[in-house]
């Protein structure tokens, strides 16, 4: 359990850092939490700090827009440009260089590319060439995609400044004239910003995936233990008492010591079973886990496993009296929990009270399925078992599961009840 715990840390610390859930190991199992907070961190998408590890796209962008600015310059802009084509041509080149760290250092970035066209402006301010905008526009593009907030949000600002003194340093055009332009800024912007929230969401929801997938493992091998438990704490109980009887009858009566050595071999075999095929459950279906004929072991733990189960205590020296009203139809999973409630009852007192007198009752109807085990006291002070035992809670757990309540203790005779009641739906 202290693996599980430390790896659900780490998964923790990572689902929060990207927004996600937060992972809560309790006593009784694995717990999800949607973290509140999650809305309003900051998203951070991956970036390289080795230029030569970018991946492609991170190239592909930057030298399709130095391509564009060098097709407007020299093939698409009019002849009578204020400014030397090959100034234009090397301004836009170089801004789209920047592009390149756009992902590192977006709002870097957006300051450059505007510091390089203002520095192509000043001194020839009608350019007449829509190559100076291209590569203003990815770098907005990035800053609302990539920079975090809320420093991202000065690059609107930014570039509508840049977009009016453009304006304004032009003699054809007037201050006015920029708003139109600089108002294109916000949607540049915005489509950023909405790819920037799609990926964070898409991340929010292959992480909390990833950890609910991991938390329904650790749930299903928390149940195999319990089921484990069981079948082992069952199993050598009755061993061990059979065994014990057969040692006392080996020479006064060797045909029921063999009797009781063949109970053994029985249960033994059943518990292997039973092993097998909660291996099987915990590697996958579908894998050999089985004996010679290459089969699991059928799953007994159910209702119509009951009268078998009683049958084998009583073999074993324990008086029971049982009472079965199977008058509803009961799920698997409810008749498997039940199966195994009335198994660990009847171990712990063949473990605690010897052959104290017991009496099972097991009902199925008004909506829920109602066990009651209760037995004498012991005639002689039980063996302390060692260990403290984890029955009761591994019992209180599995209905606690199925919304179920589970009410153990000791009667004022001496003797101990247990009452469980499971509900149907």
């Amino acid at each position: 359990m202290t693996d599980e715990r430390e790896r659900y840390e780490g998964l923790s610390a990572a689902g929060s850092a990207c927004g996600a859930v937060v992972v809560v190991l309790e006593d009784e199992g694995v717990v999800l939490q949607e973290d509140p907070a999650a809305a309003w961190r900051s998203y951070d998408p991956p970036v390289h700090a080795d230029l030569r590890e970018l991946p492609r796209g991170d190239w592909a962008w930057p030298v399709a827009v130095a391509a564009l600015c060098q097709v407007d310059v020299w093939l698409l802009s009019p002849g009578d440009l204020s400014a030397p084509r090959v100034a234009v041509a090397l301004g836009t080149l170089l801004a789209s260089a920047l592009l390149v760290l756009r992902r590192r250092s977006p709002m870097a970035v957006v300051v450059a590319v505007s510091v390089a066209m203002v520095l192509l402006w000043i001194p020839w301010p009608a350019q007449q060439s829509a190559a100076t905008v291209y590569p203003v526009i990815v770098a907005l593009f990035a800053a609302g995609r990539y920079a975090r907030r809320p420093v991202a949000y000065l690059a609107v600002p930014l570039v509508m400044l840049l977009s009016i003194l453009q304006e304004w340093r032009d003699p054809a055009q007037t201050v006015a004239d920029g708003w139109p332009w600089g108002l294109n800024a916000l949607w540049v912007f915005a489509l950023g910003a909405w790819l920037r929230q799609h990926d964070q969401l898409r991340t929010r929801v292959e992480v909390l995936t990833a950890e609910r997938e991991r938390a329904a493992a650790a749930e299903t091998r928390l149940e195999i233990a319990r089921e484990l438990h069981d079948v082992l704490a069952h199993s050598i109980s009755m061993m061990v008492v059979q065994a014990e009887v057969a040692d006392a009858l080996f020479e006064a009566a060797p045909e029921r010591a063999r009797v009781a050595v063949t109970a053994v071999q029985d249960v033994g075999r059943q518990a292997l079973g039973d092993m097998r095929r909660l291996v099987g459950d915990l590697r996958g279906a579908g894998t050999d886990h089985g004996s010679g004929d290459g089969s699991l072991a059928p799953d007994t733990a159910s209702l119509a496993g009951l009268p078998e189960l009683v049958g084998q205590f009583t073999a074993a020296g324990l008086p029971v009296t049982s009472r079965l009203d199977f008058g509803a139809a009961v799920p698997e999973a409810t008749g498997r929990a039940t199966y195994r409630v009335v198994q660990e009852a009847l171990t712990n007192v063949l473990r605690h009270a010897g052959t104290a007198p017991t009496r099972l009752a097991v009902q199925a109807g008004d909506g829920a399925v109602v066990v009651d085990v209760d037995n004498d006291a012991p005639s002689t002070p039980p063996v302390p078992a060692p260990g403290g035992g984890h029955g009761l809670r591994g019992m209180e757990e599995r209905l606690t599961a199925l919304d179920g309540c589970l009410q153990a203790g000791p009667r004022p005779d001496g003797g101990f009840a247990v009452h469980a009641r499971i509900p149907l739906t």
